[in-house]
């Protein structure tokens, strides 16, 4: 008799409705009931609110701009906006950053204090997870401006306090009620950020593969079909100064499914170390995170190709890297060698960055600060590890690249 064999328990879900196309924007907006629409939005999307406070002026618009990547005191001042405001929904037209704001302010306006208490939390680790019954009723649509990071479906949020410490939020009312997908929104979007972009959502899901295992055989299967198809879009977009409508649909598509379907499923919540190096780097040296991932990937992989599985599993990389790179070959002995090739490939090398002498130290202190320790996400790593990977990836840099201020 043949023992029965209880799977291992794995769920997914989202509350977000996601709509896709080219000008699903302004329909959901006109479909939408009359009367007072609060927006969130960056500067670069102003003429897109003109055009919609002509199509639809039976809503009116109370419209706040967002100038910066949202701190604690500009979080704080959007919830009283938000609480004062009549609106019946709050729309975020723009960036990670404006999406970000947005989704903590609908989160936490209907409970006093909350941003006090969230900026106690902050003060203590990197990570915040907040409960998941927050929230004000006030329905959010999420309207990305750019590609990668999934912000209008996913359950993370960004915040950063006084000293300029990125807190990760975490909480299942994060997710925003509507998101669509219009490449009418993205059609700014200059050729390297799509690129950018495309690469953010394929570390997302090849990294949680590479770093972390899942026992869900769907996860595994998921991963490495999401990495293939964002890697070939890559390609698609190496081959076009500006990608067109359809392939910056797709790749906003792929990098919503990296969030919503089973690639991260049975995973830990912390699957790789390398989004927590990225965010540290990109604070000390003033570049975007994907700049800095860009910097550190390679010497990541080539930890992870070593066999040091704290990093990463070295079968899992092997099972990955042809999805990654396009072909069909094994592992290249040299993965880090490999790994800037496959970034020049994609015109995604390292752009020119002022690393000064303490950059490491700084990077690796605030790394242990923030990150590790007895905290899940880098506990594992002391202060010296984590700064010799940093100090390979800044030191792996063409000299014309990274330079030091003497």
């Amino acid at each position: 008799m043949s023992r029965a064999i209880t799977p291992p328990s794995a769920s997914i879900g989202s509350t977000t409705t996601v709509h896709a196309g080219r000008g699903t924007a302004a329909a959901i907006l006109c479909a939408a009931a009359p009367g007072d629409v609060a927006v969130l939005y960056e500067p670069a999307v102003e003429h897109l609110l003109k055009e919609i406070g002509r199509l639809h002026p039976h809503h009116r618009l109370a419209c706040r701009r967002v100038d910066r990547p949202p701190m604690l005191t500009d979080l704080d001042e959007t919830v009283g906006w938000l609480q004062a405001s009549p609106a019946a929904a709050l729309v975020a037209v723009g960036g990670g950053r404006v999406l970000d704001l947005a989704k903590l302010a609908v989160a936490l306006a209907g409970t006093p204090g909350s941003v006090r208490h969230l900026g106690q939390l902050a003060r203590r680790a990197g990570y915040a997870p907040l409960p998941g019954a927050l929230t004000t009723g006030l329905p959010l649509l999420a309207v990305p401006t750019t590609l990668g990071t999934g912000a209008e479906v996913s359950s993370v949020a960004v915040v950063s306090g006084a000293g300029g410490d990125r807190t990760l939020v975490y909480s299942p009312s994060l997710r925003p009620t509507v998101a669509v997908l219009d490449p009418l929104a993205t059609s700014t979007l200059p050729g390297r950020l799509a690129r950018e972009g495309a690469l953010e959502a394929m570390l997302r899901v090849a990294g949680a593969h590479i770093g972390c295992p899942s026992s869900v055989r769907m996860a595994n299967t998921e991963a490495l079909l999401l990495t293939r198809q964002l890697a070939q879009a890559l390609d698609e977009c190496g081959d076009e100064e500006e990608p067109g409508d359809d392939l910056r649909l797709f790749i906003a598509q792929l990098s919503n499914a990296t969030h919503r379907g089973w690639a991260l499923a049975g995973r830990s919540p912390f699957p790789s170390p390398l989004w927590f190096l990225a965010a540290e780097l990109s604070a000390v040296l003033g570049v975007t995170k994907i700049a800095a991932t860009a910097m550190l990937l390679p010497a990541w992989l080539e930890r992870v190709a070593a066999g040091d599985a704290r990093w990463g599993d070295h079968d899992r990389l092997t099972a990955t890297w042809p999805a990654m790179s396009g072909t069909a070959a094994h592992l290249d002995s040299d993965v880090a060698g490999a790994t800037r090739s496959m970034l020049r490939c994609w015109h995604l090398e390292p752009e020119r960055v002022d690393a000064g002498p303490d950059a490491v130290e700084q990077v690796s202190r605030r790394l242990m600060r923030r990150w590790g320790g007895r905290l899940p996400m880098l506990g594992r790593f002391g202060e010296d590890d984590l700064g010799a990977l940093v100090g390979d990836a800044l030191a792996a840099l063409p000299a014309d690249i990274a330079t030091a201020r003497m």
